[in-house]
């Protein structure tokens, strides 16, 4: 998900390496051993592919907080929630539900409560920026030393954003990441009566209990313009054929 706009070292005190929360349901910690990480030599992070074969976790508050600082510690100086001890959780304004997909579409975010047209639903609080290959390099390689199903997701959420004169890389270190792709019939985006200063996405029209909060990739996502990243994402899921990951009609993308 992305917000409409035109546009001293920080360690993770409280977890132990090689270990990371995901599991929302029983609040235990997932772990996973640094010998077991996928990193070869040259290549960020690969074998991807192979975690499509079982359920993706959902991870919990500890887990977003974890992205979070590590994207603080990365970028100090441009964080601008660091000094806000009552952060919220989430940049999403409504109830909302994290939920296992059917037929292998991943993971998909639902609404608890019923939703009204042009009511903000998600906002950018938790919206990153990495406006070269060394920051976001740096940001995923930290992550998969520890656990490299949360740095393939983190491959699998980010996306090319454009400023006026730049293109840079994207991604929402919140629930926002897990937001599912609809580009006929989204329920997400920005209402015409509704002033693009705001950073976020409102309801198009009513929302109801239960129903899944999706939103058009191809309204934001820049294809073809960082090849460096697009690369690492292709050696990533390496298993897969290489000519088609970035396909802008390709429903690998589709899903979270």
């Amino acid at each position: 998900m992305r917000f409409f706009v035109t546009s001293n070292l920080f360690y993770f005190s409280s977890l132990a390496i090689g270990e990371v929360y995901a599991n929302e349901n029983n609040k235990q910690p997932q772990r996973q051993c640094m010998e077991e990480t996928k990193i070869h030599k040259g290549i960020l992070v690969a074998d991807c592919s192979q975690l499509e074969k079982k359920p993706r976790p959902i991870y919990n508050a500890t887990t977003w907080k974890l992205l979070q600082d590590e994207y603080f510690r990365v970028k100090p100086d441009e964080v601008f929630w660091k000094e806000d001890a009552d952060r919220p959780l989430s940049g999403f304004k409504v109830p909302f539900e994290v939920r296992q997909m059917k037929d292998d579409k991943g993971r998909g975010v639902f609404a608890t409560k019923p939703i009204f047209r042009g009511e903000i639903v998600w906002d950018h609080h938790y919206y990153a920026e990495f406006e070269n290959e060394t920051i976001w390099t740096e940001f995923v390689s930290h992550i998969a030393s520890f656990n490299y199903e949360l740095a393939c997701d983190i491959l699998q959420w980010a996306y090319v954003d454009e400023d006026t004169d730049s293109h840079y890389v994207a991604i929402d270190l919140d629930e926002g990441s897990m937001v599912n792709h609809r580009e006929v019939g989204n329920n997400l985006g920005l209402p015409p009566e509704i002033e693009e200063e705001y950073f976020g996405e409102y309801a198009l029209r009513d929302i109801e209990v239960g129903e899944e909060l999706t939103v058009d990739y191809t309204s934001f996502y820049k294809f073809g313009k960082l090849l460096w990243f697009e690369n690492q994402v292709k050696e990533a899921w390496s298993g897969k054929k290489q000519d088609s990951l970035f396909a802008e009609k390709n429903k690998r993308w589709d899903y979270r």
